[in-house]
């Protein structure tokens, strides 16, 4: 599948190993769920959703017997309950939305995160007018936010975005 990586970054491991063990993560657009096993291996509760039947059998494979939760769903509307949500890890799901949507997806990011959880993960920037991939810079990043609190939520870049910078740049495979 032309959106699957095939495996997960190394700076994801440096950085669960130097931010400590637990939580509960929610990875959406979770594609085949590389990352599934790094965010277990640090000790969180993991949570995936895709709407993509492909990438959920897929991620299926990928996870097996694992204790993770895989949804096959809409993040902007699956209704996962009263959870809140320690971490969401982004990587490559708001590239692929429209800059339409980005209001939609900073305020359903709002909704699940709770009070001092992060968004980490790797972010697409660039100039590129069109997608997708859809790039993210500043002055997007701003207006997707909107008015959405910062008491709140917390954004952190926290995984340098070299890989999918290479990406942005035409190439494949890790820069």
């Amino acid at each position: 599948m032309p959106w699957d990586a095939g495996g997960t970054p190394a700076e994801l491991d440096q950085y669960l190993a130097a931010e400590g063990a637990g939580g509960r993560v929610l990875i959406p657009g979770c594609g085949t769920a590389y990352e599934v096993q790094a965010f277990l291996r640090a000790g969180y509760h993991v949570s995936a959703i895709d709407f993509s039947p492909a990438a959920v059998e897929m991620a299926k494979l990928q996870i097996g017997a694992l204790p993770a939760e895989l949804y096959f769903g809409d993040f902007f509307t699956y209704a996962f309950g009263v959870r809140e949500f320690d971490v969401i890890y982004e990587r490559a799901f708001l590239a692929s939305l429209p800059r339409a949507m980005w209001h939609d997806y900073a305020a359903r990011v709002y909704e699940l995160l709770r009070q001092g959880g992060k968004l980490i993960g790797f972010f697409l920037y660039g100039d590129k007018q069109g997608g997708p991939p859809f790039c993210l810079g500043t002055v997007n990043w701003a207006l997707c936010s909107g008015n959405i609190s910062r008491e709140r939520l917390h954004f952190e870049f926290a995984i340098p975005c070299r890989y999918l910078r290479a990406l942005n740049d035409g190439r494949s495979g890790t820069a």
